[in-house]
């Protein structure tokens, strides 16, 4: 999936698991929720939190503080928590 960055016209580019979270963060799944669904793996959370951060620094997404309703429900593979 390619995303154009407004910010000097160029593409970002997003494969595997960043497609997956675009779609998910996109949908309106917090970054917290996202997270929460890496359960006890720390490598992913770390990874959701990352891949969070890089859209919101390169001005692809920002910030909210609404609780958004998700239109769909997470692509993001879990494991539930014991």
């Amino acid at each position: 999936m390619r995303v154009p960055s407004y910010r000097g016209l160029t593409f970002q580019s997003i494969k595997d698991s960043g497609a997956v979270l675009w779609h998910d963060l996109m949908a309106g799944h917090s970054v917290e929720a996202l997270v929460d669904l890496a359960g006890e793996n720390a490598e992913l959370a770390a990874e959701i939190a990352r891949f969070a951060d890089e859209v919101v620094n390169c001005g692809l997404m920002r910030p909210t503080t609404e609780a958004p309703v998700p239109a769909a429900p997470p692509r993001l593979p879990h494991k539930p928590r014991p």
